[in-house]
């Protein structure tokens, strides 16, 4: 019973997704028509910052282990 409660819960989750993507899908598509790609497209990408340009290659009180080769 269980499992079956799990199942229709996913089942319903996944519907929301769908119809939330549709839905960004056809207000993306009238955006389109209305006012043409170009400035839709302009308005949807954001520029990177230069603080999300490069990930950090460590994190805030971590070291770095040095890899050593195998001894096999």
């Amino acid at each position: 019973m269980r499992l079956t409660l799990f199942q229709a819960e996913r089942r319903l989750l996944e519907a929301q997704m769908q119809v939330d993507y549709y839905r960004d899908l056809v207000a993306f598509l009238e955006e389109v028509s209305a006012s043409g790609v170009e400035s839709v497209v302009d308005k949807r990408r954001t520029p990177v910052t230069a603080e999300y340009a490069q990930a950090p290659r460590s994190a805030p009180g971590l070291i770095t282990v040095p890899a050593v080769p195998s001894a096999a």
